[in-house]
């Protein structure tokens, strides 16, 4: 970690806004206890007078329906709403007095940047939205993490380049969860993704990785297992990458005890509720996981070009051109006293240093000779400018 960091670190943690901080989380982490007990103090101290409603009464029927009714409208609201680039909807997030109706386009644009591509699929539909924004508000959030606890090596380069970077981050805003997923990949946490095993509390490998979970270098990061439900604990820890062993009693002589599994394969089981699906991995996984890795791939080649062409000081794109567009004009040349030669300009482009930042860079023909292209870049304010010949 670089030293400027360190200090920023540092320079943050004795901040007033961080002391503030650490009093709410502290606040927050004791009320968390009766949630429930607190918030009935506090709305009495505030003049109200809450009252309890028993699960299964009418009114607590009615206010159930009443939620799903807005939720639906919600979801569909944001569906419906009008497309956005995702530079429109981060303004919209920054300003405290966007519109619902704004604030349902940068909820949109928010999703389709997180999952390119999801617009042209089928399943795309208010639904989704609903499930994503409701039902399971970690979805998305498992899918990242799963991309990258299967791609440690581009995880920990993208890790690596943001820590490079100026701290500009609020120091509680800065997420663990890389540390944490590389440490549940050295403790080997994918033995318990072999479809062809089962495992139950007393098995030597559930023993052994509870046993290692128990280290405090460990459970300071993960926390502290479950004496008397290890298998608990692993589904959590399973549960940040989208993934839950499916649970079923077997008999081990007199005894009956829970034995898990990993269940990629979805199956139905009926019940006395109806028919439920079976399954370690959330509906239409693998989808959803293909275009959540669209994103970090593409971030990931985009850096480490920009890093090459750093490192070559500025080499101009030729024939290998990142993007290559033949252009349908043709520039004409003297070739002789009579004659004349067509060719086709081919425009390649690139990014160039400039200002102390990467800026876009293209060739818009060539030179005289035909030996060397004309290069131009954009300038501050959108105009391009000529660099010369390369």
């Amino acid at each position: 970690m670089p030293l400027a960091t360190r200090e920023a670190i540092a320079q943050q943690a004795q901040s007033p806004h961080h002391e503030t901080y650490c009093k709410i989380k502290a606040k927050e982490n004791f009320e968390r206890r009766d949630l429930r007990g607190y918030l009935f103090k506090a709305f009495e101290a505030g003049g109200y007078a809450p009252q309890w409603v028993q699960a299964g009464s009418s009114e607590s029927n009615e206010h159930l329906e009443a939620k799903q009714e807005c939720r639906d409208k919600a979801a569909k609201q944001i569906f419906d709403a009008d497309d956005i680039d995702l530079n429109q909807a981060l303004e919209i997030e920054r300003s405290y007095s966007a519109s619902w109706a704004e604030r349902c386009q940068a909820i949109k644009a928010r999703l389709k940047a997180q999952l390119p591509g999801i617009e042209r699929s089928a399943l795309w539909t208010w639904e989704f939205v609903r499930l994503v924004r409701f039902e399971d508000r970690t979805l998305l959030n498992k899918l990242e993490a799963s991309w990258l606890f299967k791609n440690q090596e581009d995880a920990e380069y993208l890790q690596r380049r943001k820590w490079k970077q100026q701290l500009r981050t609020f120091l509680p805003d800065i997420s663990d969860r890389w540390l944490k997923l590389r440490l549940l990949k050295n403790l080997g946490i994918e033995q318990f993704l072999n479809p062809d095993s089962s495992w139950t509390a007393d098995s030597p490998e559930v023993r052994d990785f509870i046993k290692r979970c128990k280290k405090k270098a460990v459970a300071n990061v993960l926390g502290y297992p479950d004496k008397k439900a290890p298998m608990r604990y692993i589904n959590r820890l399973l549960a940040s990458i989208g993934v839950k062993l499916v649970a079923q009693q077997i008999r081990e002589g007199s005894e009956r005890v829970w034995s898990y599994r990993y269940q990629p394969e979805a199956t139905t089981k009926l019940t006395s509720k109806g028919a439920q699906r079976v399954c370690s991995l959330p509906e239409n996984w693998d989808v959803l996981a293909e275009l959540t890795a669209v994103g970090p791939v593409k971030k990931v080649e985009d850096l480490k070009q920009a890093e090459l062409l750093e490192q070559q000081d500025f080499e101009v794109v030729t024939d290998e051109a990142i993007n290559k567009q033949i252009q349908q004009s043709s520039v004409t040349e003297p070739a002789g006293e009579n004659t004349t030669e067509v060719s086709a300009v081919e425009e390649a482009w690139g990014w160039v240093k400039r200002w102390g930042q990467w800026v876009r860079c293209h060739a818009v023909g060539w030179c005289q000779e035909r030996t060397r292209r004309l290069i131009q870049y954009q300038g501050p304010t959108g105009e391009w400018l000529d660099i010369g010949r390369h």
